[in-house]
């Protein structure tokens, strides 16, 4: 199955998940959550609330990446998901210190 990302109309935060995407060669399509309409982008707060009530969106953000059952809306958790899948998470310790003057890794 094609990974889905949910987001609104724009770059923001869900950019770095399309850029590690087309970058891991991983296939996805720009579509909304539950939106029978097939919306490419959320555009009303009607299809929030519709992901929200069906418990999509753990602490009711956006962007949600729904990939391999999993649904993911923090950016990082999502972008650190798929370089582990594609095997591009690095864990040299040297690498990951450089890494995290960048964005923090959990240990």
């Amino acid at each position: 199955m094609v990974a889905q990302l949910s987001y609104w109309n724009g770059q923001g935060n869900a950019e770095i998940i399309r850029l590690m995407m087309a970058a891991c060669g991983e296939q996805w399509e720009d579509r909304v959550a539950l939106d029978k309409s097939g919306a490419t982008h959320l555009s009303t707060p009607q299809q929030m609330e519709a992901m929200m009530c069906a418990g999509l969106l753990a602490f009711d953000q956006t962007p949600l990446l729904q990939i391999d059952g999993l649904n993911l809306v923090q950016k990082m958790a999502a972008v650190r998901y798929l370089a582990r899948k594609h095997g591009l998470y690095l864990l040299r310790s040297t690498v990951l210190s450089l890494l995290s003057l960048i964005q923090p890794v959990p240990s």
